[in-house]
């Protein structure tokens, strides 16, 4: 049981790291990065989609990243692993 508890102890700490960061490639493709990996945007006039959307407990942070880079929400969601 000790055991169980410091591994969620540990996955808990390191969601609180640093937000994403954009990187803007152009013709409204856009890179975030940030914990657990990378993130890909393609912003068009009035849809986001998005590759890869991480765990859970990032989504406040990835959203937050999201919305830096487009202010259209996010339609489509391409997983590109499962967990």
């Amino acid at each position: 049981m000790r055991k169980i508890l410091i591994g969620s102890g540990i996955v808990a700490l390191s969601m609180m790291g640093p937000p994403f960061t954009g990187t803007d490639l152009g013709e409204g493709i856009h890179m975030l990065v940030g914990q657990g990996g990378n993130i890909g945007l393609s912003a068009g006039p009035d849809v986001v989609f998005m590759v890869d959307d991480q765990f859970a407990p990032l989504t406040p942070k990835s959203l937050a990243a999201v919305g830096k880079t487009s202010d259209e929400p996010i339609r489509f969601v391409h997983k590109t692993h499962w967990a």
